[in-house]
């Protein structure tokens, strides 16, 4: 039949128009295949790129949260944290208040990273002076970098850390509150446990600051 409607077509039919029709349907057939595999590609492959993502973004985040250099607090968290620890613990201070009061020396868990060399260590026995008229950490002693000895590096806190530190100037507020005799620096209180880069055993004095303004190892307890 077909060849038939061939030999019988009219004059003005050309071959193309002819075959137009069944042309256009396999274009047409062929076109949405195409585009119907090419979206299922593209989809595959949005889905493994998205894994992907999500994956690396997942083990940064991860990286992140358990590294704690990385989880340093700014002045600004500083300020918030010593704000919430004197309300909660009653602590009130102002201009008239005497000096032991405004300004509290303790020592804390902090963190260290050198800037040259990206050295980094921890030490529970470092030295900070909090004024708590103005809410903020007033001095902070640093420590030597082993690698970069003309290199201090100023103590990092993370939250947890810093709230520990404020519990300890909390508690020596208290006891100044009871005993006005109170030494207002903390440079006579009991050795506490140093650990640097996790041996455990006390800092030596050339690598602290607080050791070299005392003369003396800054963990030692002096009577």
């Amino acid at each position: 039949q077909e060849i038939m409607a061939y030999y019988n077509k009219p004059s003005w039919y050309s071959d193309n128009d002819y075959y137009s029709e069944s042309d256009e349907g396999d274009d047409e057939i062929s076109d949405e295949d195409d585009d119907e595999i090419s979206d299922e590609d593209d989809d595959e492959i949005s889905e493994e790129d998205d894994d992907e993502i999500s994956e690396s973004d997942d083990d940064e985040i991860s990286e992140e949260e358990d590294d704690p250099w990385n989880n340093a607090i700014d002045e600004q968290e500083e300020y918030v944290i010593i704000t919430e620890t004197m309300k909660d613990n009653n602590m009130t201070v102002n201009k008239y208040s005497h000096k032991k009061f405004k300004r509290v020396t303790v020592r804390g868990e902090a963190l260290f990273e050198c800037d040259k060399c990206d050295n980094r260590w921890s030490s529970h026995n470092v030295t900070i002076q909090v004024d708590l008229l103005r809410r903020r950490v007033s001095k902070k002693y640093k420590q030597r970098c082993v690698h970069c000895p003309q290199y201090w590096a100023a103590p990092l806190f993370t939250s947890d850390r810093f709230e520990k530190v404020l519990d300890k100037v909390a508690d020596k507020f208290s006891e100044r509150m009871d005993d006005d005799s109170s030494d207002e620096d903390d440079d006579r209180q009991p050795r506490l446990e140093y650990s640097a880069g996790g041996n455990g055993r006390p800092h030596k004095q050339q690598y602290c600051e607080k050791c070299q303004e005392l003369g003396r190892p800054c963990w030692k307890y002096v009577r």
